[in-house]
């Protein structure tokens, strides 16, 4: 298995609130990416603690697991924990005061793949022919496409796509999505919506993948993709192939 991720401010933000880090620990490998809001100093706060603090605790869980089951328990107990340490931090400092990020994260042992998502950030899953989108944004126009007020190609493009109904660290409780896949094989993609909001033609992300070109090289030409189609948001990339 092979992994590889990239950030990059874009073309129009003066400064970057995305955040990602990628851990081998023990058995499993821990990737997440977090996209901050709040202003410039609480957005990036927020996707760099609850990412850090994150991260930390599922190393210090998940480093001896031998229980596949109880895994989405120590994901759920690391969630509790940076979005606790956000809200907390937001009501005691006024320069923070309603900071939050979106979090995704994928989790990887003995051929099981386990996503958590809350808010727009994304995971995608590619066999070789079909790229698949495991997680589901959390957002007002989300809402609207499951209720079949909108249609797919509407979703596409809704000006209020940006508006979200779940994000971690503004209020004191919040509830993530948790999915156990069977995986062995393809490509993971996890993305901030600075690279997701340009795929509305796969054509380029299917032709970029399979390519014969490094991990390193596609994840950068994936960089290079969005802010060419107008880089308005900070853009994350990690890949992971199996």
């Amino acid at each position: 298995m092979k992994y590889y991720g990239l950030t990059d401010i874009g073309k129009r933000r003066a400064t970057n609130q995305d955040y990602f880090k990628i851990e081998q620990v023990g058995s499993c490998l821990i990737a997440t990416v977090c996209d901050g809001m709040g202003g410039a100093n609480g957005g990036s706060y927020a996707s760099e603690n609850a990412c850090n603090i994150f991260m930390s605790e599922n190393e210090n869980s998940l480093a001896d697991v031998t229980d596949i089951d109880s895994i989405p328990k120590i994901l759920h107990k690391s969630i509790d924990k940076a979005n606790s340490y956000i809200y907390k931090t937001s009501l005691k400092d006024k320069s923070l005061s309603g900071m939050g990020t979106t979090i995704v994260s994928s989790v990887i042992i003995d051929n099981c793949l386990f996503t958590l998502n809350i808010g727009d950030s994304s995971i995608y899953h590619f066999d070789g022919e079909k790229i698949k989108k495991l997680t589901k944004d959390h957002s007002y126009v989300q809402a609207l496409l499951d209720a079949g007020d909108i249609s797919a190609e509407e979703f596409k493009h809704h000006p209020s796509k940006h508006i979200l109904t779940r994000v971690l660290g503004v209020e004191q409780n919040v509830d993530a999505d948790i999915t156990m896949y069977p995986i062995n094989s393809g490509q993971l993609l996890m993305c901030s919506d600075g690279f997701s909001n340009y795929l509305d033609s796969e054509r380029y992300l299917k032709k970029t993948l399979t390519s014969n070109k490094s991990i390193e090289e596609k994840t950068r030409l994936l960089i290079d993709y969005a802010n060419k189609k107008g880089g308005v948001d900070n853009i994350t990339v990690v890949l992971i192939e199996f």
